[in-house]
């Protein structure tokens, strides 16, 4: 388990500061309305390639890491960042070694999701071209969350 100073070291690196977790916190309730969406093209993407479709042993398999991920992700929205955090994180890492997936199809799965995310945030908070506070916490929120 790591400890608190080296999460907050993480975060620090990462400038995902005290106010970017309260605006993922803010932002909870409209990634878990759309987030099973957004899975289910994710899972239907990486199905067309052999490379990541070969990581599950049947439909109910990628259903359970289906499952996994809107976990993770509602612990992400929560902003803690703390040990459950890392938990889940260490879990994650765990898995993808474990199954021998490199990081250039997790990481291009990353961008998948998160991609798909901020077009949902850029088409559902409208906010005006002279609402300059309310374009940066718009931009902030999106920069919390990849």
């Amino acid at each position: 388990m790591t400890d608190a100073s080296t999460i907050d070291r993480r975060r620090k690196f990462s400038r995902l500061d005290n106010e970017k977790a309260g605006l993922l916190r803010d932002s909870k309730a409209t990634i878990e309305r759309v987030l099973p969406g957004v899975l289910d093209e994710f899972y239907a993407h990486i199905e067309q390639f052999q490379e990541t479709r070969s990581m599950f042993q049947n439909k109910q398999h990628m259903a359970h890491a289906k499952a996994m991920q809107l976990k993770h992700w509602g612990i992400i929205v929560e902003g803690k960042f703390d040990a459950a955090y890392e938990t889940s994180v260490t879990k994650i890492g765990e898995a993808h070694n474990r199954l021998g997936l490199e990081p250039r199809w997790y990481i291009g799965g990353y961008n998948f999701v998160i991609t798909r995310l901020v077009e949902i945030i850029e088409a559902e908070w409208r906010v005006g071209w002279f609402d300059r506070a309310g374009r940066k916490r718009k931009t902030d929120t999106i920069n919390a969350i990849i």
